[in-house]
């Protein structure tokens, strides 16, 4: 995929206006990047311990009156949210890692490095990349279904 950011080449060993403001912005999305990985994960934990307040809270004693059936919807909504949150988070990685390349490519384009480059050739990494999703999905696709087992099925 060829993306031209409208760049000149500048002359050898010049710090440019162009170089610097790429710089900046790679250093800015990479800041952004590990702070969006940061809160996905805290969403992920926080998601696990408030469904297991809830399931605590209800199934105390599931005798109880005072407990609705809507109640444990509550649960299932946190587990959907969390999944939606994993399919659109690696969606954003995905588009800003194509942008990335875009920039590294020009920013090494006499030398060939680059990280999301590096990646892109890297089968090993492609595939650890690739099952940590199908994992985080499944957790979370597995946890809703049995949330609505739960809700559809309990007395």
């Amino acid at each position: 995929m060829n993306h031209n950011l409208g760049l000149s080449e500048p002359a050898l060993g010049s710090d440019s206006l162009e170089e610097k403001y790429l710089l900046e912005e790679y250093k800015a999305l990479r800041a952004e990047v590990l702070n969006r990985e940061n809160i996905d994960d805290a969403v992920q934990r926080y998601a696990l311990l408030a469904m297991a307040a809830f399931y605590a809270y209800i199934l105390k004693d599931s005798t109880q009156s005072d407990v609705g059936h809507t109640l444990f919807l509550v649960p299932t909504a946190i587990s959907l949210y969390t999944l939606i949150r994993i399919f659109t988070a690696k969606m954003w990685f995905c588009k800003l890692g194509e942008y990335l390349k875009t920039v590294e490519a020009y920013a090494y384009r006499s030398s060939g490095l680059g990280w999301e480059r590096f990646l892109e050739g890297d089968a090993d990494i492609t595939r650890v990349r690739l099952r940590h999703t199908i994992a985080a999905r499944s957790f979370w696709g597995a946890l809703l279904l049995l949330n609505l087992y739960v809700v559809v099925f309990h007395p």
